[in-house]
């Protein structure tokens, strides 16, 4: 019953926009563009660390500034994809799969991006592409069989979506290895993209206890936002 009622709960997201002029749209957009288009070369010519940090400074800058109405979370998955093969080819792949799950979550179109060029970043990311999500968990939350918490991670939504008014629920269905560490995170149904980022971010900081040898283990997660 807990289940459906989030569920009831997150059709019912606040999803109001903040209006931005159209002319600071317009350039918003161009200079999002550009700076992507930039990213991608420096990416291209194998300086990975370079990269990093010029995404890690554009998330920042999309996280952060409310998005024109015609934007969609295509950018925010453009964004994390690079990062992601940024971070791999600096030799950080548990966070190049991190924000490459997150990249999926966002917009799922990006799973079947051409990252050949990329060469072992891209061979990283493809070899960490999520399956379709679940219609619904494998089992609820705080079911006997669940592990339990250990530590816990506190959602923050991004400045974009405070500003734009986006709140409700998020449920996601993670997998918990020996470690106890949440992997393959999958966001079921379609909050806001600005939402998915702000719980699966907080996700990563979970830590679980683990009772099981019997391989990875489904746990269904909700995070409240607003």
């Amino acid at each position: 019953m807990k289940l459906q009622r989030c569920f009831a709960a997150l059709s019912m997201y606040l999803a109001a926009t903040t209006a931005v002029p159209a002319g600071q749209s317009v350039e918003r957009s161009e200079r999002w563009s550009a700076a992507l288009a930039e990213t991608q070369s420096v990416l291209e010519s194998g300086d990975a660390k370079r990269a990093r940090r010029m995404l890690a400074a554009l998330l920042r800058d999309v996280l952060d500034t409310p998005r024109p109405s015609e934007e969609s979370d295509e950018r925010l998955g453009q964004v994390l994809t690079q990062l992601a093969l940024a971070e791999a080819g600096d030799g950080a792949a548990e966070d190049a799969i991190w924000h490459w799950h997150i990249a999926q979550n966002v917009d799922r179109s990006v799973a079947h991006s051409d990252l050949s060029r990329y060469g072992g970043s891209g061979a990283t990311l493809l070899a960490n592409v999520l399956a379709p999500a679940p219609t619904k968990c494998a089992q609820p939350p705080g079911a006997p069989s669940s592990p339990t918490i250990r530590e816990r991670g506190e959602p923050k939504r991004p400045k974009a979506a405070v500003t734009a008014g986006l709140g409700g629920i998020v449920i996601v269905q993670v997998e918990v290895d020996a470690n106890g560490r949440p992997v393959r995170p999958q966001v079921l149904l379609r909050p806001p993209g600005l939402l998915k980022y702000g719980a699966l971010e907080a996700l990563r900081e979970f830590r679980f206890n683990v009772t099981t040898d019997a391989g990875d283990v489904p746990v269904c997660m909700v995070f409240k936002f607003g």
